[in-house]
C-alpha cells in the first residue's frame, strides 16, 4: 500500500487476523476487505461527521455479516447494519489485567498455568474500584453535558472481570449521536491547537464506544472514523496496541496514550521508502 494510503489499514500487525480467526474467535473471510471499502466509504465524508455519514460507514465496514453461512455476528444481521439497534448487548466484559499498571499487579495477582487470574489482592482490587470510580464520575459529567439526567455507560468490578453497561435506550440513540457530532464540530471550529484537536477527537472515539449505538462491528466502525478525522484534522493515525484502551480509562489517560499511539505511527512511516 502506498505510503499516502497507509492510514487505511487499522491493524498493521497482522491485518488478516479476523479473516483468519488468528485473535481465538470467530474467523469473519471479507473483514479485511469490508475494512479498507469502510476506509474509502470514510474518505467520502472528510467534513463535518454526520449521522448518515456515521451510519453508512457501519453498514460498508460489516457488509461481510452474513445471516445464511457460518460467517455471522450473533448480535447482528446483515440487514441490521448501518441501524442504531443495540437491543439486548448491555454489557461487555473485560479482564481485569486491563485496568491495572504493571507496577498495580507486581506481587498482588496470582496465575495460573495458563495464565489466567487466579487471585487478586485486596489492595489490587482497591486500585482498580478507584479507577473505576474516577473513569464513571466522568461518565456522569460528559453525559449531563449532552443534556442526559443518566450516565451513557457504567463500569463495574465483577470478580475478575471489568463490565462496560450500556445504558442509553436505543430510542434516543440517534438524537444523542446528532447532538455529540454538533458539539464536536463547534469544538473543533474553535480550536487553537493540535492538543485541542486530538482531545475533542478523543473525546468523540471515547462517547462513542460509551454509547455503542451499534449491536457489533462498533470497534471497527470507530477505528476507522477515529483515523479519518484525525487525517481531517491535519493530524495521522495512530497504531494502538489496545485499540480499544479508551473503553477502560478517564479521558485524561486516553488522550496520552492515543498521543503515544500517533507518534508510533509517524515512526513506522519515517521508515517507508521514498516514493519513487
Amino acid at each position: 500500500m502506498e505510503a499516502g494510503h497507509r492510514w487505511k489499514v487499522p491493524y498493521l500487525d497482522n491485518p488478516r487476523v479476523f479473516d483468519e480467526g488468528l485473535h481465538g474467535g470467530v474467523k469473519e473471510p471479507g473483514y479485511l476487505e469490508d475494512v479498507k471499502k469502510g476506509c474509502e466509504e470514510a474518505c467520502k465524508d472528510f467534513g463535518q461527521p454526520t449521522l448518515s455519514g456515521y451510519q453508512r460507514l457501519h453498514k460498508v465496514a460489516c457488509a461481510h455479516f452474513d445471516e445464511e453461512t457460518a460467517n455471522c455476528s450473533p448480535l447482528i444481521k446483515i440487514k441490521e447494519a448501518g441501524k442504531f439497534n443495540r437491543g439486548d448487548y448491555c454489557r461487555e466484559p473485560l479482564s481485569i489485567l486491563y485496568t491495572l499498571t504493571p507496577e498495580q499487579m507486581m506481587g498482588k495477582i496470582k496465575f495460573d498455568t495458563d495464565g489466567d487470574v487466579l487471585q487478586i489482592s485486596n489492595e489490587a482490587r482497591q486500585d482498580v474500584q478507584a479507577k473505576l470510580d474516577r473513569i464513571n464520575s466522568h461518565i456522569e459529567n460528559r453525559s449531563q453535558a449532552l443534556g442526559l439526567s443518566e450516565p451513557i455507560a457504567i463500569l463495574g468490578n465483577y470478580s475478575n472481570l471489568i463490565y462496560i453497561h450500556y445504558r442509553t435506550e436505543n430510542k434516543k440513540l440517534e438524537e444523542i449521536v446528532r447532538r455529540l457530532f454538533q458539539e464536536y464540530t463547534e469544538k473543533m471550529a474553535a480550536a487553537k491547537s493540535s492538543d485541542e484537536k486530538i482531545e475533542y477527537i478523543a473525546d468523540l472515539y471515547q462517547v462513542l464506544e460509551w454509547l455503542h449505538p451499534f449491536p457489533d462491528g462498533q470497534g471497527r466502525t470507530d477505528l476507522i472514523f477515529l483515523a479519518k478525522e484525525l487525517v481531517a484534522a491535519g493530524l495521522n493515525p495512530p497504531i494502538l496496541e489496545q485499540p480499544y484502551f479508551s473503553s477502560w480509562a478517564h479521558l485524561d489517560d486516553w488522550v496520552i496514550y492515543l498521543k503515544q499511539g500517533i507518534e508510533r505511527w509517524q515512526k513506522e512511516f519515517s521508515t517507508l521508502p521514498p516514493k519513487p
